[in-house]
């Protein structure tokens, strides 16, 4: 049987390798490194068999290849486990490949060292053809990167495993932010999030924390552009066959990751059905209902394990599989990496120092919103493709936005109402102001709430109007338009002028008093007895996330539209803090 080495996890015996009645796959000379007998290349002829041992290792493997380039390095059983899975990244015929790896891992784990540091260089040495991408959130780290990952190239050490293997650096294009290989096509090349690759392309995408701290996450103007950037950049650069890894802290329950994963799917689960499978590869379609997998394998490290009890609590919230293991089958509140003297002790500090919201996210890896205090949306049904036609008259049109179904009722009745929240200002380059939100909503004759639809936009006021007319022009000339009246005379001619703009439409302004939370109480009160229904559509999961935190979140339009809404659906009274008869006079 031939002997390729890339499919080896651990070296058995040196003799192995030198058994001269064992084949060697053509091509596979390289990561035997000379020690097949007869016309094979020799690179390590004259040396030990201690030496050539440790040379057929690092060349073959990460978890060898690190150290020996990197002999200060302090390793524990995750770097392990995360080396022996980009090894099935990069040897692109291994028997258990995996093309699309998620890294979780807490910060200042050693985790860059290992992906943006040494796998570079090791990827191109067994891939020279492929070029790979070097993506981190800005370019001066991804050039930081770089400069590290070509030093690696430039070592000692990595010359006497790949040089006399003709792995070798091109001279005249030998830059920081792309350095090339001699006579190959391989090279690296450094970009951050959002800047230009234009003329580029890749076989190997490594992404190294897209996303730069904590405050950069909870802005959802900075997750869009991360999410629109990776879709319309970075992917259209990859060839056929490509290979990405993701090495991320988890920052916020929709980061990039989680975008990803709900667009492209686990490796492990059925994109149709969420059937989970028991084993990686067989069978490739789900026996419950013919779909395919998922793409991407993730792999999650806690930086202190956690109970079973609190993995399958995770797993319920997350929508996944209970009864998982611990990935290394640590014992509970084991450490991730002790070698790097992040103990027990140091971590359940931490734990109490950044608090429960940053410790689940960034180290856990289980991020979580902040949990508001007056929606409990669980109590909201899932979302269907349909409401009352019978009372609010209309109909469903059928979309497509980004790829995805959209469904949008059309030329409703008198008994649905538009209320509209205005932003107080515009959206301008690198900041997150908030939204002006309009909110389409009925009560049905069974006293049901019907969510129809949400829109919102950040735009300057005369694009603003011409959203608010076209709105209207859908939603029909019979559903009443409620926008929000700033104070005094300005938000007086505000209204005035905007009527004059909706000839033809009901249109009324209404003043804002009293808190946000008291405007919010009656419609509060319907979702939380479950009387709340929403039509299915793409606006579901940014209106859901803003009601969950509220009132601590950032932003509130599309609550403060949708309170709107249902107070002037149900002619409640106007938004004012409840008066009490006082008792016993």
């Amino acid at each position: 049987m031939p002997v390729n080495l890339r499919h080896q996890n651990r070296l058995t015996s040196l003799e192995d390798y030198l058994d001269p009645s064992q084949d060697v796959e053509p091509g596979y000379e390289m990561y035997a490194m000379g020690t097949k007998q007869g016309e094979a290349f020799k690179p390590d002829e004259g040396l030990t068999n201690m030496d050539i041992e440790q040379r057929i290792l690092a060349r073959s493997m990460m978890r060898h290849f690190i150290p020996f380039t990197f002999p200060e390095y302090k390793i524990d059983d995750f770097h392990r486990s995360v080396c022996d899975d980009i090894d099935r990244v990069v040897h692109l015929s291994h028997e258990r490949p995996i093309t699309h790896l998620m890294l979780n891992a807490p910060p200042q784990h050693g985790k860059s060292e290992i992906v943006s540091t040494r796998l570079p260089a090791y990827w191109l040495a067994h891939n020279p053809s492929l070029p790979v991408a070097l993506v981190s959130y800005a370019q001066d780290l991804a050039n930081r990167n770089s400069r590290n990952a070509r030093s690696v190239f430039e070592s000692d050490p990595y010359r006497q495993l790949f040089a006399k293997l003709g792995i070798l650096k091109d001279q005249e294009n030998w830059r920081v932010r792309d350095w090339h290989l001699a006579g190959q096509k391989g090279y690296a090349f450094a970009v951050g999030v959002g800047g230009p690759i234009t003329g580029r392309g890749f076989g190997c995408a490594i992404i190294d924390d897209p996303i730069e701290n904590w405050a950069a996450a909870q802005s959802e103007t900075i997750r869009d552009s991360v999410y629109e950037w990776w879709k319309g950049t970075l992917k259209t650069r990859l060839w056929p066959d490509y290979r990405v890894i993701f090495m991320m802290t988890r920052w916020h329950e929709d980061d990039l990751q989680a975008r990803i994963l709900e667009q492209e799917g686990r490796r492990d689960y059925c994109t149709s059905c969420g059937w989970y499978f028991d084993h990686e590869y067989d069978p490739e379609l789900c026996p419950e209902c013919g779909g395919a997998r998922g793409r991407w394998t993730v792999r999650s490290y806690a930086a202190l394990a956690e109970t079973q009890e609190e993995r399958d609590e995770i797993a319920r919230n997350a929508g996944l599989r209970e009864g998982t293991l611990d990935i290394l089958g640590r014992e509970p509140r084991e450490p991730l990496a002790p070698a790097l003297n992040f103990d027990r002790d140091f971590l359940e500090q931490q734990s109490i120092d950044v608090g429960p919201l940053v410790w689940g996210a960034e180290y856990q890896q289980h991020p979580s919103p902040p949990k508001g205090d007056m929606f409990k949306i669980g109590q909201i049904p899932p979302a269907e493709p349909s409401y009352p036609v019978e009372d609010f008259g209309g109909h469903l049109e059928k979309d497509i936005v980004n790829g995805e179904e959209d469904w949008r009722p059309v030329g409703l009745n008198n008994k649905v109402v538009r209320f509209w929240d205005l932003a107080a200002s515009e959206k301008k380059m690198g900041t997150d102001p908030d939204s002006t939100s309009g909110t389409l909503l009925g009560v049905d004759s069974h006293n049901l709430t019907h969510v129809l639809h949400n829109t919102s936009v950040q735009a300057e006021p005369d694009q603003v109007l011409q959203h608010i007319k076209a709105t209207a022009a859908l939603d029909g000339p019979r559903v009443k338009i409620y926008i929000e009246q700033e104070g005094g005379a300005s938000g007086k001619a505000l209204i005035k002028s905007w009527q004059r703009e909706l000839v033809g439409y009901v249109m009324e302004g209404i003043p804002s008093t009293g808190s946000k939370q008291t405007r919010a109480y009656p419609f509060a009160a319907q979702v939380n007895a479950g009387n709340v229904r929403l039509v299915k559509a793409q606006w579901n999961k940014r209106w859901l996330a803003r009601h969950r935190v509220f009132p601590h979140g950032k932003h509130d339009d599309e609550v403060d539209s949708t309170t709107g809404a249902f107070n002037e659906a149900t002619g409640g009274q106007r938004w004012s803090s409840p008066k009490f008869m006082a008792l016993g006079r």
